[in-house]
């Protein structure tokens, strides 16, 4: 540094200077009043600025200035501030290679035999400034999102209003002024302040964090103002209760809707329960005559058979076909109402699905079977295969399927196939019938959907069998799956998996 100065006391202390230096992580310079020569500096003056010890030597306070004549000016006035402190919080310096960056700069000033001198300590603080600045952006943006999103947000105390958005004194009808002079409980429907003031005391008394429910406020014009409302309390670092935040969501309108819903629901399911009681009591009307037809008929049958001409004695069949047909129609129509208004309740238990459901249909439809002169064919690798389910919508499930593969089957077979494998149970109805075309396929489990339409179709039925199949065995958490091709015949496939 400047030889020609005669350090004096100051060399008597050079190993506590030169520690107090080094030790310091901002840069130091010791700087000579009169002309601001650079003393002494540190090892960080090196590193901040990028000269050498040697060229700092040579170099003046205001050389490392940005602004030197803001420099002169304070360096004008050193004589009035011995024995003083000085702290700037912000000047801008430049570097070697001409960079220029802002520095917070603090002094003390004194003498050392006889010579006005003053220490410095430069601290770079352009990593704060940004800081600063990203932190001022980000408040900004804060106030922005906070001004302008459309949920309401409000700061609160337990009595009143500290600070609200656009958006919550837009959801209440009212001026931000005129919320700042009233308490909550003048907006709050009356019969929702009991529950708002023990939930303010829950928070207050630590029992709960924040809270969530559903609140109805009295808009200026005074209707009703449904919301979702949630509060959190802030807190000091002591604990001590700051403020609330609260932000509140208009939900009216999805109010409004879910009650129609409901309103809509409950009428259905009303106009549900009419229609399966008309159900239940026209199949009670119209079973009774039939019945009664169907007895009489198959009476008289036994008592004049053989007695009258063949043509005659054949139209009794005839007669009890027709009425089993009608009968079969409205079990259909009733099972349907009931598995679309979720009023049929299966009842679940273990059941043998060979001895309790297959092989009985087995033996009821063979000589159904047989009278169109195809075979019934029934195979099966185990006999004790049991499952868990609904016996009567399995038993429906299966009953349909047979029956439509003889009805559909003009010649040839029908199969039934039994198969218990690994942890599933595996049932096939296969046959050799008129089958379906692969434009059909994706609307068989339909309601009143059948290939043919119209009264000139040339099979019976009334295009719920399947459809009920498919809910049946959704119930019984079976999966189905049909393969089919036109005038070859079809396959169905029903999976029971997991079964133990």
């Amino acid at each position: 540094m400047n030889n020609e100065f005669d350090l004096g006391e100051l060399k008597n202390t050079e190993k506590l200077y030169n520690k107090l230096f080094e030790s310091v992580t901002d840069a130091l310079l010791l700087i000579r009043n009169e002309d601001g020569t650079l003393l002494k500096t540190n090892e960080a003056v090196e590193k901040m600025y990028g000269y050498t010890q040697e060229e700092l030597a040579i170099l003046k306070n205001t050389d490392l200035s940005a602004e030197p004549e803001k420099t002169e000016k304070v360096t004008r006035s050193f004589d009035n501030l011995l024995d003083h402190s000085i702290r700037i919080p912000i000047r801008y310096h430049k570097r070697k290679d001409g960079s220029i960056f802002p520095v917070e700069i603090t002094g003390e000033f004194f003498k050392i035999n006889e010579t006005a001198v003053h220490i410095v300590a430069i601290k770079d603080i352009s990593s704060r400034l940004k800081n600063e600045e990203i932190l001022k952006e980000t408040q900004q943006k804060f106030k922005e999102v906070f001004m302008n999103t459309t949920v309401g947000i409000a700061i609160t105390s337990t009595d009143g209003f500290m600070e609200m958005n656009n958006s919550y004194a837009d959801i209440l009808g009212y001026k931000k002024e005129e919320l700042l002079n009233i308490n909550w409980r003048e907006l709050t429907h009356p019969n929702d302040i009991p529950y708002n003031e023990e939930i303010v005391k829950e928070i207050l008394s630590g029992r709960k964090t924040r809270a969530r429910w559903g609140k109805r406020y009295i808009h200026k014009d005074g209707h009703i103002v449904w919301t979702d409302i949630s509060t959190v309390l802030q807190r000091d670092k002591d604990g001590k209760p700051l403020n609330f935040i609260t932000t509140i969501n208009d939900i009216t309108k999805q109010k409004e809707i879910k009650d129609e819903i409901i309103k809509a629901k409950e009428m259905a399911e009303k106009s549900d329960l009419i229609k399966t009681e008309f159900l239940n009591q026209m199949s009670h009307e119209i079973r009774t005559p039939i019945n009664v037809i169907l007895s009489s008929v198959n009476l008289i049958g036994e008592v004049v058979h053989g007695k009258i001409e063949k043509e005659y004695d054949d139209l009794f069949p005839c007669v009890e076909n027709a009425s089993k047909r009608i009968i079969r129609t409205i079990d259909a129509i009733l099972n349907m109402s009931e598995l679309q208004s979720g009023l049929y309740e299966p009842t679940l238990k273990e059941i043998n699905l060979d001895s309790i459901v297959i092989d009985p249909l087995y033996t009821e439809y063979k000589r159904s079977a047989e009278a169109k002169g195809i075979r019934l064919i029934y195979s099966k690798n185990s006999s004790n295969v049991k499952i868990s389910g609904d016996e009567y919508s399995i038993i429906q499930v299966f009953a349909n399927l047979i029956d439509n593969a003889i009805k559909y089957t003009l010649k040839g077979f029908v199969q039934i196939s039994l198969e218990k494998k690994d942890h599933d149970v595996i049932v096939e109805i296969r046959d050799t019938g008129i089958g379906m075309s692969e434009e059909f396929l994706p609307m068989i489990f339909s309601p009143f959907q059948q290939e043919e339409q119209g009264y000139t179709r040339s099979f019976e039925g009334n295009g719920l069998g399947l459809a009920l199949v498919k809910r049946y065995c959704h119930i019984n958490n079976a999966l189905i799956d049909v393969k089919s091709k036109k005038h070859e015949g079809t396959t169905f496939k029903i999976l029971f998996k997991g079964i133990d």
